[in-house]
């Protein structure tokens, strides 16, 4: 199995000024929760990321990944990216060291699982376009080649 695509990178209409003290990307943190619950993962509420993004965390067992929403705003960029959806997930210490490939199959299937309801909620928002998908090992390095799906 190949590492999915889990970074997203997209243009989308939701307010892009922070709020008070507030990051922007509050609405759509909390549109991407939405898919989350509504797909039955055990996802936390979106938490500001030190005050320049939205974290929410999604758990299935001893695996845990975090989504980092935030606003890139490089409207300039062919095609743009104004909003960037990060997710990762790291494998506990004990289960990289005894059961290495079991867990990296284990991550790699909730990272898709999870990737593969944001894309879908995504595709079928009007409020989104130029959507592009990365790997996290090439994101914006020489050679990183985005796709439309994770």
């Amino acid at each position: 199995m190949t590492s999915p695509r889990t970074f997203v990178g997209f243009v989308a209409n939701f307010p892009v000024d922070a709020s008070g003290s507030e990051p922007a990307g509050k609405a759509l943190a909390q549109f991407v929760h939405s898919l989350f619950v509504k797909a039955g993962l055990n996802s936390s509420t979106p938490a500001d990321r030190e005050g320049w993004a939205w974290e929410i965390h999604t758990r299935d067992g001893d695996l845990e990944v975090t989504t980092i929403v935030g606003l890139v705003d490089d409207m300039e960029a062919t095609p743009p990216r104004q909003w960037l959806v990060t997710n990762t997930c790291r494998i506990p210490l004990l289960k990289r060291l005894f059961a290495a490939a079991n867990s990296q199959g284990s991550r790699d299937r909730m990272l898709q699982a999870l990737c593969d309801v944001l894309h879908t909620g995504i595709s079928r928002d009007e409020r989104f376009e130029h959507v592009l998908w990365y790997e996290e090992k090439s994101f914006d390095k020489p050679g990183d080649v985005p796709g439309a799906h994770p």
